[in-house]
């Protein structure tokens, strides 16, 4: 039995439905680029092809409002490392280049990734995170959206 009190339902105020919400739709997500051909095997797995997936579905970003594209280029979610000193840091994100389509889908999955892995429990921007859970959200379903145009077969009714 673990001594720990478990608290995971807590999330430290997060909306845990949103939280819910954000993680069936990434996995439905995955789930059809993977039905749809956006896949292959890796070293460790499947990978998804997201550059793939990017190129031939670069039209998801102009049906994204502007104001949630630049909250995302303006306030990326920052990295989760282990500092010098062997501890838990944040790191800011240190991309510079053209802000697209596939820099949009690395910081979705970035936050994917913070959530997940642990990176969002005793933190003080709670507002933010339900920002970025909620702007990830949408941008998830515009890509399932855009899946379900192109390949009907990616339809799970």
């Amino acid at each position: 039995m673990l001594e720990c009190e478990l608290t995971y339902y807590k999330l430290d105020g997060l909306d845990k439905d949103l939280v819910l919400e954000f993680f069936g739709t990434f996995s439905y997500l995955e789930c059809c680029l993977k039905k749809c051909g956006y896949a292959k095997n890796g070293l460790h797995g499947i990978v998804i092809c997201w550059d793939r997936f990017c190129k031939e579905h670069k039209m998801v970003l102009s049906g994204l409002d502007s104001k949630m594209i630049t909250y995302f280029e303006k306030n990326p979610p920052q990295k989760q490392i282990i500092s010098d000193c062997g501890g838990l840091a944040w790191e800011e994100d240190a991309h510079r280049d053209k802000f697209d389509f596939p820099r949009l889908l690395v910081l979705v999955r970035r936050v994917r990734n913070n959530l997940f892995h642990g990176g969002k429990y005793n933190v003080e921007e709670l507002d933010r995170n339900d920002v970025l859970l909620k702007y990830s959200l949408s941008v998830l379903t515009n890509c399932i959206e855009s899946l379900q145009q192109t390949h009907p077969a990616c339809r799970y009714d």
